[in-house]
């Protein structure tokens, strides 16, 4: 198991344990709330705090909204805040750059080369894409 799924499975865990106490602080709330004749029953009034969940985000990165605020009720997998991509973006297109440059250099070797320098070059294309690939997809 990955850190990033472990990390996940945590983070759905206190989730779920915060809904569950909250659950449990409702009932105790809506049963002090109602009237009850009998004598012997004790009334008290306070404030009750649910257990604390930790967020943790898959990468680090500056933090440019929040869709979520301190109390709101979230569901599981629910986007809670949104990380600057900024430098994810200019990854990409430096991968975009170089699966274009190995295709420029593909065609120049097809032009006039032999058999294992377009081997060569085409092995290069493919590790660019794959490159290209992996960096469009986190």
């Amino acid at each position: 198991m990955t850190r990033r799924q472990r990390d996940k499975e945590h983070a759905t865990r206190n989730a779920h344990y915060a809904v569950r106490a909250l659950f449990i602080c409702m009932m105790a709330l809506i049963s002090a709330c109602q009237s009850n004749s009998d004598a012997s029953t004790l009334r008290f009034s306070g404030v009750i705090e649910g257990t604390q969940a930790a967020v943790v985000a898959e990468m680090g990165g500056r933090v440019i909204e929040l869709a979520a605020d301190e109390g709101d009720a979230v569901q599981a997998g629910q986007v809670l805040a949104r990380l600057d991509d900024a430098a994810l973006q200019v990854g990409v297109k430096q991968a975009q750059a170089a699966v274009r440059a190995a295709e420029a250099n593909l065609a120049q070797v097809k032009a006039g080369a032999r058999s294992e320098e377009i081997a060569a070059v085409q092995a290069a294309l493919t590790q660019a894409q794959a490159e290209r690939d992996g960096a469009t997809t986190e």
